[in-house]
């Protein structure tokens, strides 16, 4: 068994034969480090819109100018760009992570140190009930991709059943508890479970899973469908080394959002 690291930090393994996860030289399209680093561009494009630009427009956004708001909303926008193609890079981690248990964990940890950097940045409060951070979003995605691999092949009612309510259970989670909605219009957390599902179920039908994630992406507002664009040019490699000494990589990852949300935090807090 070959073992490598997988795009969200556990141990991401392959069976003999498969391709190769580290881009070699001439090697077309996305790896998957190339998705992860696009997608945290639409995030800070996100971020400028969010913490930065719509505060600007004032108290009373009716009084702004249809430009301003429009040009606030389009940078917002942009991190919307970025549910499918995280949703790609959590189908891959759990494909391939041996230690699912400790992914789950470390995701709930995240999500836990973000929540108060992302409410400050995205409504200047420190605890916004409208909105949480769309890691948790990742982590119920987690669970119920989980439960869709440890049941895979089974036809019986009983599977059946349990993956039925794992799926309705984590869609209600997502919409109850508002995780990840942006301007009371986006279900960033519904979408980027819907995504997650569709890569899961139609991986091996590239064409198909293509046009399925647009069509879902459709009911985002067009953003997630522009990034469904970024990922058909995604070439299945990991993008670095798949030795021990490239783990920073992961971790630097893991610290990323969170530091970018406290700088957008501290920022807005000073304007």
């Amino acid at each position: 068994m070959m073992r490598m690291q997988t795009p969200s930090g556990d141990r991401y393994h392959a069976r003999e034969g498969e391709g190769s996860v580290t881009a070699k030289a001439g090697t077309h399209g996305l790896s998957n480090l190339r998705v992860k680093i696009i997608g945290y561009v639409f995030i800070v494009v996100g971020l400028f819109g969010s913490a930065m630009l719509i505060p600007s427009l004032g108290v009373d956004v009716r009084r702004a100018s249809t430009g301003s708001m429009a040009v606030a909303l389009l940078f917002e926008a942009a991190s919307w760009c970025a549910v499918p193609l995280f949703a790609w890079l959590n189908v891959e981690a759990v494909r391939h992570t041996s230690h699912i248990g400790r992914y789950v964990l470390r995701l709930l940890a995240l999500a836990v140190i973000c929540e108060v950097p992302y409410d400050l940045s995205t409504s200047g409060s420190v605890v916004d009930v409208r909105s949480q951070n769309p890691v948790w979003a990742l982590c119920i995605t987690t669970i119920v991709l989980w439960i869709c691999r440890r049941y895979a092949g089974r036809r019986d009612t009983a599977s059946w059943i349990v993956r039925t309510a794992v799926l309705l259970a984590a869609g209600l989670d997502m919409y109850l508890f508002h995780i990840y909605v942006r301007q009371t219009l986006f279900q960033g957390g519904v979408l980027l479970l819907g995504f997650a599902l569709i890569f899961y179920a139609l991986g091996a039908h590239e064409n198909t899973m293509m046009l399925a994630g647009v069509a879902w992406g459709m009911s985002g507002l067009l953003p997630p469908s522009i990034g469904m664009v970024v990922l058909h040019y995604r070439n299945g490699t990991l993008g670095y080394p798949r030795d021990r000494r490239h783990r920073w990589i992961t971790w630097c990852f893991y610290a990323l959002y969170p530091g970018v949300l406290l700088i957008f935090a501290l920022a807005r807090l000073a304007m």
